[in-house]
């Protein structure tokens, strides 16, 4: 009995040790044709039985299909790390913006990610199936596993390809998760994630949102963290899909000269680009939407570096133009109040046009 005992309890502490398996991720989808996508999903897993025991996965396709997605194949990244893939092809019957989905328990603790095994860890891609707007997402050239030196200034590149030429922009944002027990419940951000130099408050942790370079100057303290990078595809001037990844990023003594810290600024989300024509300049400015997902009343703010008027439009998936206010009073400040109690539940887009210049944001009505 006591030897039962004992190996019960050895079974119990040595769980942690494999549980906890999910690095991070990303959702890539190829438009084959038509409507026809081919889909891949890669998760960037840590070794041991719990990413062996992935062996499926169920995926959400935004247009209320649920599958159950077998791995196809897994990569060795090194001896501590990955990749299960999961691939699979799947046509949309007709025109729309589509959220593509995942959602799994058991993401690994980070350093800048506390009680990371209370966030379900989830994934997200966004396609168009509208004529000539069909895209196929980004493909990110960076390894999924970063190893920099502590106090060492760090340069990441996070630079993406797209098979399309679309024009691509970079934001630093919170890893995903899921607060619903519907598997297709749109994600949300991790409330309790905080940026990696926020958790000592020392130096900077920037992202260039042209390039897709992320500085961070300098790490302090070791561990491993989790980064989290928002990839939007622009087509003249109209954005037409966003792809989230999510990796880890470990920070070790590899020893030499430390330079100066620089006075720590606390990161922050990074602001959306308002992308022109391509023969146009781009500018900055801050789209935001609330609460979303949203049940009755959203609200949207436009917030822009030069006075502008702006032109509202709400799009269901097909297309249709289910709401339209146009805001005609010049201002670098804008806000929009929708009453959307009665619209039937489903992703939409809320699309801004400010004086020819287009951006959208997706927005999930429950």
């Amino acid at each position: 009995m006591k030897s039962f005992l004992l190996l019960a309890l050895l079974c119990l502490l040595a769980a942690p040790a494999w549980a906890s398996h999910l690095l991070g991720g990303q959702i890539q989808a190829k438009n084959i044709s038509g409507n026809n996508y081919e889909i891949t999903v890669m998760l960037f897993m840590s070794g041991g039985p719990g990413a062996d025991a992935t062996s499926s996965i169920p995926v959400c396709l935004g247009d209320g299909t649920t599958l159950t997605i077998p791995r196809t194949s897994r990569r060795a990244i090194d001896s501590t790390m990955s990749i299960n893939i999961y691939q699979f092809t799947h046509t949309y019957n007709g025109p729309g913006v589509f959220q593509i989905t995942m959602s799994l328990a058991n993401r690994t603790p980070m350093v800048n990610l506390s009680r990371a095994n209370e966030s379900t860890f989830s994934l997200s891609t966004t396609i168009q199936t509208i004529g000539a707007l069909r895209n196929t997402t980004p493909i990110f050239n960076s390894s999924p596993l970063l190893r920099i030196g502590v106090n060492q200034r760090s340069t990441i590149n996070f630079q993406a390809t797209d098979a399309d030429g679309d024009s691509l922009s970079y934001a630093l944002v919170k890893p995903l998760t899921s607060v619903s027990s519907n598997t297709c419940a749109a994600p949300i951000s991790v409330s309790q994630y905080v940026f990696p130099n926020d958790v000592s408050k020392l130096g900077t942790y920037k992202l260039n949102s042209r390039s897709g370079e992320l500085v961070w100057d300098a790490p302090t303290n070791l561990g491993q963290y989790s980064a989290t990078i928002l990839i939007r595809e622009w087509r003249n001037g109209v954005q037409i899909g966003e792809s989230y990844l999510e990796m880890a990023i470990v920070v070790q003594d590899k020893g030499g000269f430390t330079p100066p810290i620089p006075p720590y600024e606390p990161a922050a989300e990074t602001p959306a680009l308002i992308t022109g024509l391509e023969t146009g300049p781009e500018s900055e400015f801050v789209f935001t939407i609330s609460p979303n997902p949203v049940q009755s009343q959203l609200v949207a703010h436009f917030r822009s570096n030069k006075p502008t008027t702006v032109q509202f439009q709400l799009l269901d998936l097909s297309g249709r133009v289910v709401a339209d206010k146009a805001l005609l009073h010049s201002s670098t400040d804008h806000e929009l109040i929708l009453r959307v109690e009665n619209l039937p539940s489903g992703l939409y887009v809320l699309k801004a046009d400010a004086n020819g210049r287009v951006v959208s944001r997706k927005v999930m009505k429950q």
